[in-house]
Formats: structure tokens, sequence, C-alpha cells
């Protein structure tokens, strides 16, 4: 798992691209959400612009906040 160290930025409006720092792989842009995994993801700047070509896709790691489950927090990602 790659752990979650700060969300940096959100960008867009309906295509949304989210703009994460992760550890080990640095700043990365997750775009492409379909309800399980991001299925649009590369290194990134914090803007969003890429800096290089390779893409994946990455599925959030998720914890529950409170003992009854209701609500998560995203910790981290794993390739999917």
């Amino acid at each position: 798992m790659y752990k979650l160290v700060r969300e940096i930025q959100t960008i867009g409006y309906t295509d949304r691209t989210e703009v994460v720092e992760l550890e080990q792989l640095g700043v990365v842009s997750l775009s492409g959400w379909n309800g399980e995994v991001y299925n649009h993801c590369y290194r990134s700047d914090e803007n969003g612009i890429p800096v290089d070509e390779d893409e994946f896709s990455l599925r959030p790691v998720q914890e529950p906040l409170d003992e009854e489950e209701s609500q998560y927090e995203t910790v981290g990602y794993v390739y999917a």
C-alpha cells in the first residue's frame, strides 16, 4: 500500500482530478473514477501536470472513522 501523505488539490468540476502525495510514489494525479478504482493515474507536479507518460490504476484503501463504520477515511492506495 502507498500511504496517503497529503491531499493537495482537486482540479475540474465534471471530470475531477484529485492530486495527492503518496509515500514512495510522490505526487500523483488520480482521475477516471468508476466507483471502485481510479483508472487514469499518473505521476505529476502539484498542479496536475504529468511528469512522465506512464499511466496506471489505483484503488483507495479506507479505514472506518467510527465503531459503527458509517464514515471512512482514505489512508492510502494500491495498484488495481
